[in-house]
């Protein structure tokens, strides 16, 4: 709707953060069965998930969003250990490289 001054009113603002209601955080029993679920599956089908939201009494994109979020974990939980690997190899091959390296005199 339209004010009088031709602009968009607050109560038809586009969709921003401001606009969300509070956070409201899972429940243990609630992360106990989405993680049970994601053991066996990290997708799901239409079927499971609202099967999901019908059983943990949350919204079927509150399911869907969870387990996206639990993908990108998981991914980025598998990826942390070749990356401190990675950055143990350079420090060790800067160190060893510094041994050739002119000094300045003092």
């Amino acid at each position: 709707m339209k004010g009088h001054n031709g602009l968009l009113s607050r109560e038809t603002k586009p969709y921003n953060c401001n606009n969300r209601g509070p956070r409201i955080p899972f429940t243990s029993h609630q992360v106990q069965i989405l993680e049970k679920k994601f053991a066996s599956t990290s997708y799901l089908s239409s079927y499971e998930v609202w099967s999901l939201s019908e059983q943990l009494n949350i919204s079927e994109n509150r399911v869907k969003i969870w387990f996206q979020n639990r993908r990108a974990r998981r991914k980025r939980e598998e990826r942390l250990p070749d990356e401190v690997d990675k950055q143990i190899s350079n420090d060790l091959i800067a160190t060893d490289c510094e041994q050739y390296l002119p000094r300045s005199p003092k």
